[in-house]
């Protein structure tokens, strides 16, 4: 009896340890966390996790404030409290029959790990549910009845990331929203995806002001303008942002297109085959699909990594 109860509590031990040890890389996605602390503690206030019933909370904030990568970074610190607990992203199409029951599948495979669908009332998730959001129609009935779904067990935590804020009426009994950056922060982010280093290089400092003004505090376009811009010269500098002027201020994706069309062709090709066809592979098997297509991509995956286009 003695030896069952050891081996047990070794187990556990075991699978909690490797649970944190699995979320170390995941770590790496807030590398320069600038003005990220003082969110996170406020979201996990939110979540008031020393109450015993569920809690299902909605995160809000525009498009390239950050939403997903701040609930990442709760997420990889509370899960481990969690008999169970899963992130999922691109989560889409639930409005549909299919779309939803492939969900569920989804979910219960990644919680159960077996295939099993069925939860008992002790089970606790901690999970995101919503991150790219295309169908507003009907998605909220969708929604509630996948949560319904899950049988939560006391104590369990749900957190949904929609792209529009009426997907929430009627499921949220909390909603936060996102703040931008100020002016301080999103100098340093800048600098430090730039020039690698927490402070601006004279040389550029009118220009990495005209920069970061622009971004409107939005973590995404700090992060991707200042890796495009990092070992460019000052004349490189002005002509990226004589294109910026001609995007309305704070425009993610025609901020990200003056990015794309900046790449090398071998480059550009990975980065519009992974958004396109791979997103959410692991690297390898992303790297072999593309070798099979004559596509050199080893160097050109860390080459985009490098500019925080993929992680």
């Amino acid at each position: 009896m003695m030896c069952r109860l050891e081996a047990e509590f070794i187990r556990s031990v075991v699978e909690k340890i490797s649970r944190r040890l699995s979320r170390l890389h995941a770590n790496l996605l807030a590398f320069h966390p600038v003005g990220l602390e003082s969110q996170v503690q406020t979201l996990y206030s939110l979540l008031q996790l020393e109450v015993g019933e569920v809690q299902i909370v909605g995160i809000l904030g525009s498009s390239g404030v950050g939403r997903s990568t701040l609930v990442r970074v709760l997420y990889n610190r509370i899960a481990d409290q969690f008999d169970w607990s899963c992130f999922l992203t691109n989560v889409k199409d639930l409005s549909s029959y299919d779309g939803h029951i492939k969900m569920q599948e989804t979910l219960f495979g990644d919680i159960i790990g077996d295939g099993v669908s069925e939860f008992g009332d002790d089970i606790h998730v901690a999970i995101n549910l919503m991150r790219m959001l295309d169908d507003v129609e009907g998605l909220s009935g969708s929604l509630s009845h996948l949560i319904e779904a899950m049988n939560l067990g006391w104590g369990s935590r749900v957190i949904l990331i929609p792209r529009h804020e009426k997907t929430l009426i009627g499921l949220c009994g909390k909603i936060y929203k996102v703040r931008v950056l100020n002016d301080g922060q999103a100098l340093e982010l800048f600098s430090w995806n730039a020039f690698q280093e927490r402070y601006l290089k004279s040389d550029y400092k009118i220009l990495s002001n005209c920069f970061t003004s622009f971004s409107k505090g939005l973590p995404l376009v700090l992060t991707v303008m200042g890796s495009f811009l990092n070992g460019k010269s000052v004349k490189e500098w002005q002509g990226a942002f004589d294109q910026l002027k001609e995007i309305p201020c704070g425009k993610v994706h025609g901020i990200l297109k003056i990015v794309i069309d900046g790449l090398e062709a071998n480059e550009r090709t990975i980065f519009l085959d992974i958004a396109c066809f791979l997103n959410g592979y692991d690297k390898e098997e992303i790297v072999k699909s593309l070798d099979q297509c004559g596509v050199d991509a080893s160097s050109g995956i860390d080459i985009l990594a490098k500019k925080s286009l993929i992680y």
